[in-house]
């Protein structure tokens, strides 16, 4: 018994010790270099991308499309990847379009068509809050209202009154 405790002591020894030789000395201090670096040119994101600005143009119409014929932003589970199949384009070019063309991500997208919605359901039915969080796609009332007061400044219920 006495031999597996200190090898077992000797181990953690053993671990500590690689630990603490992988380790960065904490209070040495570095030389600032006199010469600045050179800055080299930011890189363009999209830089090598194949797709041009017309096909851009058209995959924004289809984007435009789905959403308004089509109602896809209602789909509770809407993925870039669901998105980019529905209309037959791949998910980087989708994406690429979304932040170059339309100057917007996926999700500020998909909730800004489904604010729009939600404030037309507020104005023109009597369907409490919740229902119309969930019939536009929302998946619980706190992201709801959460993007809903981002997209217009008010709540839900401000819009209402």
């Amino acid at each position: 018994m006495s031999t597996l405790h200190s090898l077992a002591v000797l181990a953690l020894f053993w671990v500590i010790g690689v630990w603490g030789l992988r380790q960065r000395p904490g209070l040495v201090r570095q030389t600032v270099s006199d010469a600045p670096e050179p800055e080299l040119p930011p890189a363009q994101k999209y830089e090598k991308s194949a797709l041009d600005r017309d096909r851009a143009e058209r995959i924004a119409r289809k984007i435009e499309a789905a959403m308004a014929k089509d109602l896809l932003y209602r789909a509770p589970d809407l993925s870039l990847w669901d998105l980019a199949k529905h209309i037959g384009v791949t998910s980087h070019y989708v994406s690429q379009t979304l932040n170059t063309h339309l100057g917007k991500s996926f999700f500020e997208l998909v909730n800004g068509w489904r604010i729009k919605d939600a404030v037309t359901q507020l104005t023109t039915t009597d369907a409490t809050i919740l229902v119309i969080a969930y019939d536009v796609g929302f998946n619980s009332r706190s992201a709801f209202y959460k993007a809903f007061r981002r997209e217009t400044g008010k709540t839900p219920s401000d819009l209402r009154r």
